[in-house]
């Protein structure tokens, strides 16, 4: 149980030498606390900066951070609200008792794993980060990743402050642990990143899209679980030689095995339960390895789910290249790159192209809702109502798909949509100083993950980012 293995009563860290009184810099002290976040909004700059050669600049004045506090966030990859509260996780229930909740927070459009890992790190939304999804055209009608060609290069791009790079100028050590890999591209600055194929077995990783890998559903989800094990192991073996200050960990056993077997699955749920089982384990490894400060601890998740037809598969993944046949056939040169299953971006060569295009997928059968800045009738929105207008990344229409198909692949499970399912996430904050009162929850975002982790470290996060994040500690 938490309350057994995560803080030892009576909620203090071991006793050590007594410190002299002192003034702390953070403006919410929370001693020895447990907090999980998610975060609110402001609007949209009015003028997004165009895309960055080099990292952003983090040369502020600095103060000094506040040198009893560390923050642990796990992320719990994929996890739906309704389906915390289904599954029997008395870790998470404990913190929701105990501390503020809510379940009504969201996660950053597009909803899927690039977009809000960098939302995490940087306080800021894809037209802020320009993080917009796996791949884009530019521009110039070039095709590029967001997670390449080099993870340095990818690193690169992103044009503001991560908060790797502000806690590690104020004399802490940060580390990312990645799931996936491509989360990475927002670790820009941390001592320790790793995750991806490089850290996980062969018999694990290779077939890991696969809902019956090891020739069975049963075993392809005992694998699935395993990699949170073996995530959780990578953790525990760098911590021995480098203790950290700011950690960021993804648990995404729960998002291989949604999108696999169905987030409507019993699957699903018994993944949560493993999940929720891990948080103790994760936190007493990270304060075993630097015992001297008060670890708060944030879980959350980057996005939730949507059931899918698997059987209705339309614009299938060929080699990396999506077309709509009815644009082709009206001679509309265009590329359609899949956000999360749920949602598409479709991008024409040619800009007078855009309303012909919308007007077109309009009609398709698997398209919801589609945003556009082109004079469309019909049109849900345009891409300042997503946030995901990036300059030179920026496409024509944002399509939002009927969850009754599966788009570009056969999965019964999707994300990636503006819609509840997909979009509305789980938060707690908990520990000795949260009652409810002491943190604002109202519009809670993933871009205020970073702004709120910075606070806690005892950093001003309006001064050290650039983005539109807030932290959700109060005065």
């Amino acid at each position: 149980m938490l309350r057994d293995l995560l803080i030892p009563a009576p909620w203090r860290r071991p006793r050590g030498p007594a410190r002299p009184a002192r003034h702390r810099p953070a403006p919410v002290c929370l001693a020895s606390a447990i907090v999980v976040v998610f975060a609110c909004s402001r609007p949209a700059p009015d003028d997004p900066e165009s895309p960055a050669d080099e990292p952003a600049d983090v040369g502020h004045d600095t103060q000094p951070a506040d040198e009893d506090a560390a923050v642990l966030i796990i992320a719990i990859d994929g996890l739906r609200p309704a389906d915390a509260a289904r599954a029997d996780t008395p870790n998470l229930d404990r913190l929701a008792d105990e501390g503020a909740f809510t379940g009504e927070a969201e996660a950053v459009m597009p909803t899927i794993t690039r977009t809000n890992f960098v939302s995490f790190a940087t306080g800021g939304f894809a037209d802020e980060h320009g993080v917009v999804g796996n791949q884009f055209k530019t521009d110039d009608w070039e095709e590029r990743v967001t997670d390449g060609p080099t993870l340095e290069e990818a690193q690169a791009s992103v044009p503001v402050p991560t908060i790797f790079e502000v806690a590690e100028e104020h004399g802490l050590r940060a580390g990312m642990f990645a799931m996936k890999g491509y989360e990475l591209v927002g670790a820009r600055g941390a001592t320790v990143q790793l995750g991806g194929g490089e850290v996980f077995p062969d018999e694990i990783w290779d077939d890991r899209y696969n809902p019956q890998d090891g020739g069975s559903v049963e075993e392809a989800v005992s694998r699935r679980l395993r990699k949170n094990e073996v995530l959780v192991d990578v953790l525990a073996e760098s911590l021995e030689t480098q203790p950290l200050d700011l950690i960021l960990i993804n648990l995404g056993a729960t998002d291989y095995i949604a999108h696999q077997q169905g987030p409507e699955s019993e699957h699903y749920i018994h993944a949560i339960e493993k999940t929720d089982a891990l948080l103790p384990r994760v936190l007493e490894l990270a304060r075993a390895a630097n015992p001297d400060r008060a670890w708060h601890v944030l879980v959350g998740t980057d996005h939730g789910f949507s059931a899918t037809d698997r059987d209705q598969l339309v614009v299938p993944h060929l080699e990396g290249i999506f077309e709509v046949e009815a644009l082709d056939e009206a001679g509309i040169e265009h590329r359609i790159y899949q956000r999360g299953g749920r949602a598409a971006e479709l991008y024409v060569r040619d800009d007078a192209d855009a309303a012909a295009a919308a007007e077109l997928l309009q009609d398709r059968p698997w398209v919801r809702a589609i945003y556009t800045d082109a004079d469309v009738d019909g049109r849900a929105g345009d891409y300042d109502d997503l946030r995901v207008g990036y300059e030179g990344r920026r496409g024509a229409v944002y399509v939002i798909t009927d969850p009754d198909y599966a788009f570009a692949f056969p999965n019964a499970g999707q994300h990636g949509s503006d819609e509840p399912k997909d979009r509305t996430i789980p938060m707690w904050l908990w520990g000795e100083a949260i009652d409810g009162t002491s943190a604002d929850l109202d519009g809670a975002t993933n871009a205020d993950i970073g702004p709120t982790a910075l606070t806690i470290l005892g950093i001003e996060p309006d001064e050290a980012l650039e983005t539109s994040g807030r932290s959700l500690l109060t005065p």
